[in-house]
């Protein structure tokens, strides 16, 4: 299929990489023997020289400067490490000569390299230099970055909200907004929470103007969402806001606007009492049964885990309704 000779290594250890270096180079077939002594050094430096054959086909190679190796692309990779991150190998002898001035890295070389060709070549050549923009040295690498325009603008995900707010309860706008901001690596998510706070806290207004007509959007309202998103970051990631990159809430108070307790609290007990009245009377036998044993773990205070099993249109869903419904009208 490939019209070559190929050759398949498993490079379980050294000698196969050895062995790949001499085989391009090996030309024609060389067969060596002599006698030694069993203890003698082995010479690998003769060894390779004397596996190694060069044949005229070689040699009319080399005169006519055809190309002996390929390359693509032709760059050199340059280590990757913070200031003073790079490592040193040292012995006994010359630590603490090494910890002073340790030996250049490819990058710190490619530093000295610009700093020499400066006249001709742009180039960064420290760590301080290349988080100076404009001549202003940025706190972090990030924030350089952003400001010469090398990471990705946050277009897509500022669509992506502007389309939900469309269609979406801002229940459902928190838990995007979660899933972007800890899973998409947004460059400004303070940015996004600023432009669609609004959007993501009318649920938490709606409520408070049940009680109040006339609250509008203001502090507290978006701590409260805050509070509710971090809550959903945290069930994803386990990271709070600030480490995604968003102030925190303040839970000072935020108690006055738990939306979502006062939903849960707000229930009209004596309608709840006249549902309890009309409807527990229609139970039947196995209802009540369920009914009676989970009210009784309930009023005693020892909680418990139930399952109610049953063909579909027996009856569960109402049951549950009746269970709750005595539940919250003692509450």
């Amino acid at each position: 299929m490939f019209e070559a000779h190929i050759n398949v290594e498993y490079c379980n250890s050294v000698k196969s990489i050895k062995y790949i270096c001499k085989y391009v180079n090996k030309g024609s077939d060389m067969a060596v023997f002599r006698l030694e002594n069993e203890n003698g050094a082995l010479d690998e430096i003769m060894q390779y020289l004397m596996g190694r054959y060069a044949s005229t086909n070689e040699g009319v190679w080399h005169i006519l400067s055809f190309p002996i190796h390929k390359r693509y692309p032709p760059v050199v990779h340059l280590s990757v490490h913070l200031e003073n991150g790079q490592r040193v190998y040292f012995i006994a002898d010359n630590a603490e000569e090494r910890a002073a001035n340790p030996p250049n890295t490819t990058l710190t070389a490619f530093f000295l390299l610009c700093q020499i060709l400066l006249h001709t070549v742009r180039g960064p050549t420290s760590f301080t230099d290349l988080k100076t923009v404009d001549g202003e040295v940025c706190e972090t690498y990030r924030e350089a970055c952003q400001r010469r325009g090398l990471l990705e603008n946050d277009q897509h995900w500022d669509t992506t909200l502007a389309e939900a707010c469309q269609t979406c309860f801002p229940s459902q706008l928190r838990t995007l907004f979660a899933i972007i901001i800890t899973s998409c690596a947004p460059s400004n998510p303070q940015s996004l929470w600023e432009k669609y706070k609004e959007s993501l806290s009318e649920d938490i207004l709606r409520e408070q103007r049940r009680t109040n007509p006339e609250v509008n959007f203001c502090a507290e309202i978006f701590n409260q969402a805050l509070i509710l998103l971090k809550d959903k970051c945290m069930s994803i990631s386990s990271g709070t806001l600030s480490e995604l990159g968003l102030r925190g809430p303040s839970h000072i108070g935020a108690e006055l606007v738990q939306s979502e307790v006062l939903r849960e609290r707000n229930y009209n007990t004596e309608e709840l009492g006249r549902f309890v009245q009309d409807n527990e009377p229609l139970l039947v036998l196995d209802q009540r049964l369920a009914y009676e044993a989970i009210m009784d773990m309930i009023r005693s205070g020892n909680g418990g885990l139930f399952f109610l099993n049953a063909p579909g249109g027996t009856g569960k869903t109402f049951l549950i309704n009746l269970l709750l419904a005595e539940i919250r009208k003692q509450n």
